[in-house]
């Protein structure tokens, strides 16, 4: 059975759903698949990459300096995950 990898976050750091993601209010199962903080709490590690500046669904724009930083970010979390 494939081992799945721990989750990666990426956003900015004026973005409402990071700091849902963040103080979020709820304590249920909905909640820990939304909040770092639970996750870690629940023993679930994660990676979490803060931009100073953008908007939500930067890394889907590349005339964004920003989203190319973060694709590389990307990658490399994708190689570390597989071993390469």
């Amino acid at each position: 059975m494939w081992r799945l990898p721990w989750p990666l976050l990426l956003a900015f750091k004026e973005d409402e759903l990071l700091k849902d993601l963040l103080f979020g209010k709820k304590k249920d199962l909905e909640e820990a698949t939304r909040n770092p903080a639970a996750l870690e709490k629940a023993g679930v590690p994660i990676e979490l990459h803060v931009f100073e500046d953008g908007l939500h669904g930067f890394v889907q724009m590349p005339m964004l300096d920003m989203a190319g930083e973060a694709v590389t970010r990307l990658c490399a979390f994708g190689r570390r995950c597989l071993g390469t």
